[in-house]
């Protein structure tokens, strides 16, 4: 159930290129987002509404975390990109915490890192700078989700949050991309990444966290480069060099030492699908 779920947000992910191309990054960003708000508003219904300033803030970080992601995807293969987002989220782990693991597992992922971005064959250098900047942009929104998630329900925060960024990204979308993001098989594809990234692995994850417990969880999710990888090559055919695969295989390893603490598990669940 868990790698179904991260088969799933991949899988979106992979198929959001195909959106992007069509529709151009911000059009892609704004179908995407207001898909992902209108079934999420139908899924969740219930719940207590989050403060208006709290789905704000977070609809506009969820925003920018989607322009970034998709203006990596769009240059550069899926793996390197989710691999390079990581980043973020390992960093703020580290930085929070004093176990010598840590500082073991920040050696890795810097030397993962170092790999990623000196590959030459074919990388793009914008593509990386997007990636980086993704994986900032990340690891903020987990520290911000995490202090305003202890005030609200997950679900009722994830259904605002969509909402806002739909309600900031749309017009948008119309603005720069204009009568493209109308057209059928965009608004199709914009669902279905909607749907694959957003609610099946949150709906999954949830699942699985009753079953399994955040420690286990989070163990597993950790593993979500090597499943963009493995979905990169069987729907994208986009086979990775030596090289990087090395890099990924590093960044993997350090964000599983980094999980292994016990109050990391349910932040990287709870807080993952704004991308």
């Amino acid at each position: 159930m868990i790698v179904a779920s991260s088969c799933s947000l991949q899988g979106g992910n992979a198929i959001a290129i195909s959106l992007a191309r069509q529709a151009g990054t911000v059009g892609a960003v704004g179908v995407r987002l207001t898909a992902a708000a209108l079934i999420a508003s139908v899924v969740w219904r219930s719940g207590p509404r989050p403060p208006l300033r709290m789905v704000v803030g977070l609809g506009l970080m969820v925003c920018a975390l989607n322009g970034t992601l998709y203006g990596a995807l769009t240059r550069i293969p899926l793996g390197v990109a989710i691999a390079l987002s990581f980043t973020g989220p390992l960093t703020i782990s580290i930085v929070r915490s004093r176990r010598p693991v840590d500082v073991f597992a920040g050696v890795l992922a810097g030397l993962g890192v170092v790999l990623l971005t000196g590959v030459t064959t074919h990388a793009d250098m914008l593509g990386i700078a997007f990636a980086l900047l993704n994986g900032a942009l990340f690891g903020t929104y987990i520290v911000l989700a995490g202090w305003i998630g202890n005030t609200t329900s997950s679900t009722a925060l994830l259904r605002g949050m969509f909402c806002a960024a739909a309600a900031f990204s749309a017009p948008t979308a119309l603005v720069f991309a204009g009568a493209r993001v109308l057209e059928p098989s965009v608004l199709a594809i914009g669902a279905v990444v909607g749907l694959f990234s957003a609610v099946v692995p949150y709906f999954l994850e949830l699942t699985a966290l009753r079953r399994v417990g955040p420690r286990a969880l989070a163990v597993t999710l950790s593993l979500d480069p090597a499943v963009s990888c493995i979905v990169g090559y069987l729907v994208l055919h986009q086979a990775l060099d030596r090289q990087e695969v090395v890099g990924v295989a590093l960044v993997v390893t350090a964000s599983f030492l980094a999980v292994l603490g016990p109050r990391r598990a349910a932040s990287v669940h709870r807080h993952r699908h704004g991308e």
